[in-house]
């Protein structure tokens, strides 16, 4: 499959059977096809991989933003909340003293 040396024994064997260079042949056509593959299939699983987290990274961005947005929009509330309870007292008081 790593191709070293084998046009040697290709020769050799040749020597003996002609038509043995098909088999060495589609061998490695075969091998180098299926390793090829492979490689392809490792290179897209890792980009598949890659955007996958990328795109969960950004989803936990942007909630995480919502989340901050809500917390504000609580927190606004209950100063609001408070301040209507100070003006109805101060407006209670100012009643009773008329």
């Amino acid at each position: 499959m790593t191709l070293d040396s084998w046009h040697d024994i290709v020769r050799g064997v040749m020597e003996y059977n002609y038509w043995s260079w098909l088999l060495f042949y589609s061998f490695v056509s075969m091998t180098t096809f299926i390793f090829l593959n492979l490689m392809i299939a490792v290179a897209c699983e890792s980009l598949i991989d890659l955007k996958s987290e990328e795109k969960k990274a950004t989803t936990k961005k942007e909630s995480g933003e919502d989340d901050d947005i809500i917390e504000q929009i609580v927190s606004d509330q209950a100063d609001l909340i408070q301040a209507q309870k100070e003006m109805t007292r101060t407006l209670e008081t100012i009643l009773a003293r008329l």
